[in-house]
């Protein structure tokens, strides 16, 4: 038998089975998120395509990977509540599959990003004509947020919520084996949330979107 990834060891000795839990491990190499359409600057900076063709405030999105590297994203903020939470928006330009799953997002989708400063996640909610495809949560830690910046550091693992209820863990297998401790624990305290509390988490984004997307 094949030895386990260190999330699925966790999830076998922490969760109760759950039929519509899967561990995806994609093929081919990981790509950059494809939660929306990334137009490259002069440096690791890139810019999302806004709802429009108005000029918007921006915010910037700084994800610091674990190997160091950074990549900024310049998005339009719709809630900023410094030191607590923040929500933004973007559309996709083209369509774009999503690597390790059957899901594209099709050419125009709305992400609507919601970010935390106490929770290990961060949620990207994509919709299509209004109607929720699915909830795409970046597990992540040391999330900051201020008028100017939203930054965190991704901890590469994702997990892909359906509006079924099934739920796909995407990526662990792609964890290094050094990782710190505390990396390991954020990440498992994400998994469980989403795991044990997935239908919750789904109608409070659901919640928040709608009230966001209302004003």
């Amino acid at each position: 038998m094949p030895s386990q990834t260190p999330v699925a060891s966790w999830l076998a000795a922490n969760l109760r089975p759950a039929q519509n839990v899967r561990v995806t491990r994609p093929a081919t190499t990981r790509m950059k998120k494809t939660n929306a359409e990334l137009i490259p600057l002069s440096r690791p900076h890139y810019r999302r395509q806004m709802i429009g063709d108005k000029a918007r405030a921006t915010i910037t999105e700084r994800k610091t990977r674990l190997d160091g590297s950074v990549v900024d994203y310049v998005c339009e903020p719709l809630v900023v509540e410094p030191g607590r939470r923040a929500v933004v928006r973007y559309v996709s330009e083209r369509d774009r599959p999503i690597k390790g799953s059957d899901l594209v997002l099709r050419k125009g989708t709305v992400t609507i990003g919601h970010f935390w400063t106490d929770r290990p996640y961060s949620v990207y909610h994509w919709l299509e004509q209004g109607k929720t495809i699915a909830l795409y949560i970046n597990v992540a830690t040391d999330t900051t947020i201020d008028a100017a910046a939203i930054a965190y550091r991704d901890l590469v693992v994702d997990v892909l919520i359906r509006p079924s209820g099934a739920i796909e863990i995407l990526d662990e297998d792609e964890l290094p084996p050094s990782i710190e401790p505390r990396y390991r624990l954020a990440i498992a305290k994400a998994i469980e949330a989403c795991v044990t509390e997935g239908r919750r988490l789904y109608a409070e984004v659901e919640r928040e979107t709608l009230a966001v997307l209302r004003t």
